[in-house]
């Protein structure tokens, strides 16, 4: 079971380095031993990393099937309530990821509130980053610029206190990407650039070519070079 287990936070990680090829490949090995030894740990997550692989990757239809495929086992009495509180969180955010890219921001907003509302019940401040930075998506995708910055300030400030490199850069990409709505092209740039910032410091510590090659080429990363430049 833990082997699984590692196979999923492997691929994860090849995830967050923008490396989706290995982080399919591993997440599916992951979700394959979950299934066969009926694990309501491992399955979950690694079919939740599949569906952020495949919103990534812009199959929007496939990552419903499988996000909505995890929420249906995370809805079922049956399902460990111990092991559905530890991806239920995560799950929100991609959730209203998705909506948000199907143009749907009342879903969008809905799960940012649920990710939000479960992420202060255990203090889980990396979901917090996230919860707030898809409420802030959320409202600039509805021109609400009041609420966005708020927002968007909130999941930066939580980013920053907690160091974590990958919501950080992420977050400088969603602010951004508010600033360039907004019309203010001076404050995106310099938001991008300190995203830019965060993604160098990443690949100087990467002794793999490849990995340092696929987060170059992750699209938000190369949406903040464009910005920033």
């Amino acid at each position: 079971m833990i082997h699984h287990r590692l196979l999923n936070c492997l691929g994860w990680l090849h995830y967050e380095l923008g490396d989706l090829d290995r982080a399919a490949a591993l997440n599916a090995r992951s979700a394959d031993g979950g299934r066969r030894r009926n694990d309501p740990g491992t399955l979950p997550n690694a079919e939740l990393n599949l569906g952020d692989i495949l919103l990534a990757r812009g199959d929007l239809p496939a990552a419903r099937e499988m996000l909505e495929r995890v929420d249906r086992f995370a809805r079922d009495p049956a399902t460990s309530a111990w092991m559905r509180f530890r991806y239920s969180i995560r799950l929100c955010a991609s959730l209203g990821e998705l909506a948000l890219a199907r143009g749907d921001l009342d879903e969008a907003r809905a799960q940012a509130e649920r990710c939000l509302e479960l992420a202060r019940r255990t203090n889980a401040r990396k979901n917090l980053v996230k919860g707030w930075r898809l409420a802030g998506a959320v409202a600039t995708a509805a021109r609400r610029w009041p609420d966005a910055e708020r927002a968007l300030g909130e999941a930066r400030t939580i980013a920053e206190a907690i160091g974590n490199p990958t919501q950080l850069w992420r977050t400088y990409g969603a602010l951004a990407r508010f600033h360039a709505e907004r019309g203010d092209k001076d404050a995106a740039r310099v938001a991008a650039a300190t995203g830019a910032r965060v993604v160098d410091s990443i690949q100087a510590g990467l002794t793999d070519t490849t990995l340092r090659t696929s987060l170059e080429g992750h699209a938000l990363v190369r949406e903040l070079r464009a910005t920033a430049r």
